[in-house]
């Protein structure tokens, strides 16, 4: 699985939501 980007991806959304 691609970790390197999962959790870019859901550190950004968090961010980006929060």
């Amino acid at each position: 699985k691609a970790v390197g980007k999962v959790i870019p991806e859901l550190n950004g959304k968090l961010t980006g939501m929060a």
